[in-house]
């Protein structure tokens, strides 16, 4: 078995040793990690990074078997589902001061405010992006 065999998984339920032979990088490195490398329990909820603490995913939509594919896709859009985060976006906490923040936009949303420019984050969007309940 390989060494990180604590940290793989399979991400799909029929995986065979034969598919790994015969498949590609999405099979090996992406849907059957753990099965293609000779991993006991393929099925396996993997710990959690000691890192989660500080990782947080900058986009919807990550998916475990596409965390192989970029360095890019793996560290900057999704470290929190790729390292097996409980919680793969982290918002932070309500702000104090949510009674005198508003969005003067009506599109704001709340994953965009974990890459975007200083002027949605603190001007725009600023009630969403402080995580108060009821921007107004």
């Amino acid at each position: 078995p390989h060494p990180d065999c604590d940290r793989f998984v399979d991400v799909k339920e029929d995986c065979d040793r034969v598919d790994c032979y015969r498949g590609g990088d999405h099979t090996n490195l992406g849907t059957c990690k753990a099965t293609c490398h000779d991993c006991p329990n393929p099925r396996q909820t993997p710990a959690e990074d000691p890192r989660c603490d500080t990782l947080t995913d900058t986009r919807l939509g990550c998916r475990l078997d596409w965390c192989y594919r970029s360095e890019r896709y793996a560290t900057y859009d999704c470290p929190g589902t790729c390292n097996h985060c409980r919680e793969p976006i982290k918002y932070g906490d309500v702000h104090p001061d949510c009674d005198f923040f508003s969005d003067v936009r009506t599109d704001c949303e709340r994953i965009r405010c974990l890459t975007a420019s200083e002027k949605y984050r603190e001007g725009e969007c600023k009630g969403t992006c402080s995580n108060c309940p009821v921007p107004y």
